[in-house]
């Protein structure tokens, strides 16, 4: 390929080869023009099977093995060396300056290497060399028949993705720039809560590492993100990813691949579909059971209720559509105006006058970030009368509120599932206390009122619950499992009476909520915690 400096190559994570190694000169344009790392696979039938990988770090000419390059090798014919790599990738990006070495004992069984069977232990390189390998990084294998497992499959099963005996890399995206930018914060404070976890000595030993990369909202970049996060830097699951759009680009390739994708920060109803993507799993109740509630709320004070719904053009916003069908049914035509927006605009305001225009009775805004403020201070400006539901997740008072303008959202109304740090009748409550204690040692640069923060604080406490459930088994399925065993489990940020709850076919972890109306000082809570659409007026 003559042109291959000018090709794009991004999508490449690693190239493995095998039989001898590459000279210097192809090496060093090969690494110029893939930009990813160089992982050979090489072996010596001579000495009962043992072969030798040279990683990354022997291919650099400017590392710190420099000219150590190997230029001879035997070729072993007795494994798929392309399985093996991608089994040994692992162990080889994150190794300092040797690959691990591994010891097989027993004999192979005639019948084949499919039949064969093996065991395996692990073996200190320091005891393990000598003349003939000081230059190369050795596995070496003596075999014999004992466990239906192939050599790959063995040595992946001691590198477990995202665990060390000293640590356990956990990986998010989220929006720290654009649109919902506000949110970003959330993740902060889940970061938080990691940190002092890792104060208090961790978690089985191992402290949390936890990568957040900014997706600025936008979907492609959020799976370009994850790709990263999952590929290169090796994280055993995914949490806390915010959006429903940026979730939808990479449910199928998480799911796929089998990584734990929890507690995301997403409304959508499709979350919860167990069937489909049984490795994911939201947290907050959905935006089609909010709606719901609104409906049903708004039609026990006035059965004919006309309602505009202001919603967002992906699926979050379509689960308020279909919440209001559900509620309605046939009447659904007749008695609602929805107009949608684009995450991308600049406001709201033209779908605002466009559904006022119909004189409605109530208006539902099903809104994430900044648009939560605008459609309570524009709704507010064209002199609505009505009732005003918003989405749980713009009911911050900081990053909602106060934006709009407090007088202009008294009479708003939403649902709530957990204690708003900022208000003042909870000021002497013990777990806000806790809260803010915990904020002003390790997040002291976010806000404490932020209702963002004290989510993050909140989800991120159940995460930390579910790895401690886990006893040291940090392993993609058992991480997933606990998650699906979480049993009435209380946290002192949830409102009194309401617990999480889930199971391999139930990943809607809340369930429960109770109405609040603001005030024009605070959010007040009416009624009974309720589940789903059983609602006091």
């Amino acid at each position: 390929m003559p042109d291959v400096e000018e090709a794009d190559f991004s999508i490449l994570i690693a190239i493995s080869y095998d039989d001898s190694p590459i000279s210097e000169s192809p090496r060093v344009r090969a690494m110029k023009a893939f930009k990813c790392g160089l992982y050979q696979v090489y072996g010596m039938t001579e000495i009962a099977g043992s072969f030798s990988v040279l990683p990354p770090v022997d291919h650099d000419p400017a590392g710190p093995r420099a000219r150590r390059h190997p230029h001879v090798a035997t070729h072993y014919r007795g494994f798929s060396f392309g399985a093996t790599i991608k089994a040994l990738r692992h162990y080889c990006q994150s190794a300092e300056s040797a690959v691990p070495s591994f010891e097989f004992s027993a004999a192979l069984n005639p019948a084949g290497w499919s039949k064969s069977q093996f065991s395996v232990r692990r073996v200190p390189m320091k005891n393990f060399q000598s003349a003939s390998n000081t230059r190369r990084s050795v596995l070496t294998a003596a075999l014999s028949a004992s466990a239906t497992l192939m050599l790959p499959r063995m040595v992946a099963a001691q590198a477990l993705p995202g665990v060390s005996t000293t640590e356990l890399r956990i990986g998010n995206t989220t929006s720290l720039s654009g649109p919902v930018s506000a949110l970003g914060t959330i993740a902060k404070a889940q970061g938080a809560v990691f940190k002092m976890v890792n104060e208090q000595g961790g978690i089985a030993g191992r402290n949390i590492k936890f990568i957040i990369y900014d997706d600025g909202f936008s979907p492609p970049k959020t799976l370009e993100m994850a790709r990263k996060l999952i590929e290169q830097d090796d994280v055993a699951f995914l949490f806390g990813n915010l959006g429903t759009g940026p979730n939808s680009a990479i449910v199928r390739y998480v799911n796929g691949l089998g990584v734990p994708h929890l507690f995301l920060s997403v409304n959508g109803d499709k979350w919860a579909d167990t069937k489909t993507n049984p490795w994911s799993m939201p947290f907050a109740p959905s935006g089609r059971v909010e709606c719901q509630v609104a409906i049903k709320h708004a039609m026990q004070i006035k059965p004919d209720t006309k309602f505009a719904i202001l919603y967002q053009n992906d699926d979050f916003g379509r689960d308020y559509i279909a919440g209001a069908k559900d509620v309605l049914g046939a009447k659904y035509d007749t008695l609602v105006k929805a107009v949608s927006y684009e995450v991308t605009d600049p406001t709201c305001d033209s779908q605002l006058i466009q559904l006022m225009g119909g004189n409605p009775d109530a208006l539902i805004s099903g809104v994430t970030g900044k648009f939560g403020a605008m459609a309570i201070r524009k709704a507010s400006e064209l002199g609505f009368k009505g009732v005003h539901y918003i989405a749980t997740g713009v009911t911050s008072v900081q990053g909602t509120i106060i934006p709009a303008g407090v007088e202009r959202a008294v009479g708003v109304m939403s649902t709530a599932y957990a204690k708003d740090p900022s208000d003042p009748g909870l000021a002497d409550d013990p777990s806000v206390k806790a809260y803010r204690a915990f904020m002003a040692k390790h997040y002291p640069e976010g806000n404490p009122d932020d209702f963002y923060n004290s989510y993050g604080y909140l989800t991120g406490s159940i995460m930390v619950q579910v790895l401690k459930q886990c006893n040291g088994d940090f392993s993609r399925k058992s991480i997933m499992a606990q998650a699906n065993n979480l049993k009435g489990f209380e946290h002192g940020m949830l409102l009194p009476g309401i617990k999480v709850n889930t199971g391999p076919n139930d990943h809607r972890p809340l369930k429960q909520m109770q109405m609040q109306r603001w005030d024009g000082k605070r959010w007040t809570r009416f009624g009974s915690i309720f589940e789903g659409t059983n609602v006091q007026s």
